[in-house]
Parts: C-alpha cells; sequence; structure tokens
C-alpha cells in the first residue's frame, strides 16, 4: 500500500458562470481482427481418415468414400451429409453500439457544479435462430451518473461532495463469447446437421437440434440453450473538508475526508432442455426422412460495502531559488461484504495507513524527492 509510490486521482469540478452542457454520441462498429482460417470439410475427411491410418494402418476409415464424395458433390440436401461452418452460423460479421454522454457545468461565487450522465449499449456478434424462444445475443447496458459539487463556506473553508453510481445489466448465452469461439473450431463439422428439419412425427414448431448416436458436440445447440440475465451497481460518495491555515504558517492546509462506497451483483440464469434428434433414416426416392430423439444452475448474490477515511495536510513554500513542499496523508478503511461461509469473514476487514512526501527544489532545475508509507 504505497509501497511503489501513490498516485492522485482528482475528477471534473464545476466552475463559476453560466450554465454549460454538451452532449456527445457515437456509433461504433465492432468486428472481429481477423478471422481463424480452417480446412473445408472435405480435407477435413480425408484428413482425418489418414490420421487414423498413420496411427494403425489396419484401422477402419472413419469416412468412407461414398460419404466424401456426396458431400463435396453438393446434389444433397445439407442436413443429410452436412458441411456445417460452426462459426457462420454462429457469429455475425459485426455489430453496431452506441454511446451517449451529457456533461453540465455552472455555478456561483459560492457553489459550483457538476454533473454528468453517460449510457453504453454494447451488442455481442451471436446469432439467434428464428425459432429460439429467446434472445441470446449478448446485450449489455452500463449508466453512469455523476455529481460534483464546490461548496464556499467561507473564506478558507472549502466542501466537496462527490458521487457517482453506475449500473450495468447483462444479457447473454448461458456460456461466454470465448466459449463460443472454442466450441465452433472444436466441433465436427460432417458427423451431424446443426438442425434437422421435420418429419412426419417432429413436425411441432421447435428447434431439432442434431447429434450422432455416439454423441458429440453441437455448438448450435450450447448457444441457444439458456441464456444468463446479470445485474451490478456501484454507488460511491465522497464529501472532503478543505482548511487553509496560511494565517497560522504561509502554504499550510489540511483536508479531511469521508467516502463510502457500495456495490452489488446479482445474476439469474435461465436454461432449457434442449430437444436433441438423429437422423434414422433416409429414403433417397421419395425425399423422406425419419428422426430419432435422444432425449440445475443457481443464481449468485453478493454485496460489498466499503468506507473510506481520510486526513491530508499539505504545505507548500518558496523563498529566492528554492522551493519545498510537504504532503502528509493518514487513512482508514472498513469492508464488509455478503454471503459469508464463516464467523471470521463476517468480521469488517479495516486497513489503517500513513503516507508522507517531501520535495526541494533549487532554481527550479535541481530537484530532491523523499517518500515513505
Amino acid at each position: 500500500r504505497g509501497a511503489n509510490g501513490i498516485i492522485g486521482v482528482t475528477t471534473k469540478k464545476g466552475q463559476e458562470g453560466s450554465v454549460y452542457a454538451t452532449a456527445r454520441y457515437e456509433a461504433v462498429f465492432s468486428m472481429p481482427t481477423k478471422e481463424i482460417e480452417v480446412v473445408d470439410p472435405i480435407t477435413w475427411m480425408k484428413m482425418y481418415n489418414q490420421a487414423l491410418l498413420t496411427r494403425n494402418p489396419n484401422a477402419t476409415p472413419k469416412y468412407s468414400v461414398e460419404q466424401i464424395n456426396r458431400t463435396a458433390s453438393g446434389k444433397y440436401p445439407d442436413w443429410l451429409y452436412p458441411a456445417n461452418d460452426w462459426y457462420d452460423m454462429m457469429i455475425k460479421d459485426y455489430t453496431l453500439n452506441h454511446r451517449f454522454g451529457l456533461n453540465i457545468r455552472g455555478g456561483s461565487k459560492i457553489l459550483q457544479y457538476y454533473a454528468s450522465v453517460n449510457y453504453n449499449r454494447d451488442l455481442g456478434q451471436q446469432k439467434t435462430d428464428k425459432l429460439n424462444d429467446f434472445e441470446v445475443r449478448i446485450k449489455s447496458n452500463s449508466t453512469t451518473f455523476r455529481a460534483n459539487l464546490t461548496i464556499n463556506l467561507k473564506a478558507g473553508i472549502q466542501l466537496l461532495i462527490n458521487s457517482a453510481t453506475t449500473f450495468d445489466k447483462y444479457h447473454g448465452p448461458m456460456v461466454g463469447a470465448s466459449s463460443v469461439y472454442g466450441m465452433a473450431f472444436s466441433a465436427s463439422p460432417v458427423d451431424f446437421a446443426a438442425v434437422y428439419p421435420a418429419d412426419e412425427t417432429y413436425n411441432w414448431p421447435h428447434i431439432r437440434f442434431g447429434m450422432s448416436a455416439a454423441g458429440g458436440n453441437n455448438p448450435y445447440m450450447n448457444l441457444h440453450k439458456g441464456y444468463m440475465d446479470r445485474s451490478r451497481y456501484s454507488a460511491t460518495v465522497r464529501a472532503e473538508y478543505i482548511q487553509n491555515l496560511s494565517q497560522l504558517l504561509k502554504g499550510l492546509e489540511v483536508r479531511a475526508s469521508v467516502s463510502l462506497n457500495r456495490t452489488g451483483y446479482y445474476t439469474t440464469p435461465f436454461q432449457t432442455e434442449p430437444f436433441l434428434y438423429r437422423l434414422d433414416s433416409y429414403d433417397f426416392e421419395t425425399g423422406k426422412h425419419k428422426l430419432y430423439p435422444l432425449s440445475a444452475v443457481r443464481g449468485d448474490d453478493t454485496q460489498a460495502t466499503q468506507t473510506t477515511y481520510e486526513i491530508r495536510g499539505l504545505h507548500t513554500a518558496a523563498w529566492g531559488e528554492h522551493q519545498t513542499s510537504l504532503t502528509g496523508v493518514f487513512n482508514m478503511q472498513e469492508s464488509t461484504g455478503s454471503p459469508v461461509a464463516g464467523v471470521l469473514e463476517a468480521i469488517p476487514h479495516r486497513n489503517m495507513g500513513l503516507a508522507m512526501r517531501g520535495t526541494y527544489g533549487f532554481r527550479d532545475r535541481y530537484f530532491l524527492e523523499a517518500s515513505f508509507g
């Protein structure tokens, strides 16, 4: 805590004068920086057979010459001899995101204010099947409110009040974005179709996800089987008292502050049991086919509260060709959170620290600095 230096952070403040407002909107196109190149399904089957024979010359190739030739011919339904491009099925080429911001500032000699609101809407590139009952594409909405006040109580005394609140709302698939990419490039492109058309038995409106009798990984099904709703919030309020004590010692100033931070995190998962089918038979004369049917997650609620107290003293001086400054900061912090698994976790966590920094300058050219924490 301060062993590698101390960073001071400031925020925007109001200014004396009439009301000044600015608004900004941005439309942002998002797309992959690079697409992963993979072999086509025909080459994939040939290389798979070659790998089997390399390991065991007496092995039986998994994919027959007939299947390879019929898949390559393009004369048959794409679900009968599938050649799945999982990435193209699940990922859009680009998406459009939005940014909006509004800032207002102004004030009088006694009170200056600054307020802002920012809204971001980011969309993922996942595709949703038209028969799915819910949207699986990522939708992330974030709204931030900020209000800063500077109050001049009387000569040499100021009160600063800063507040910031952020609300995040997320909707997306049960699997993460990186998992979608991983599944797209690890699944077999030819063992089964992503979805099958209806046959005479299983013809009500629903998604008939494909699977082989031996099982496998259907990325299209994993993308569409559920979604996750997540809400987060963070609220921070900080008050700082500034007292100018130049009447006691020129350049002396004392600051005391207290801040409160509260955060929350809530998740609500929703998962369905997909309808899985394998192709049972196909009549090449009539074109009719038959399907064979092959057929809990909890939410986490967390909350954390953090309170910080701080007292700061500053002194600056200059005489002749010399300049000096001295800064001292004393702070205390207490944090609590829930849920807790034991008694020790329920006890507030506290930290107390002291840091000081002194500087000396000569002719604005040579400088010396020392600090400790």
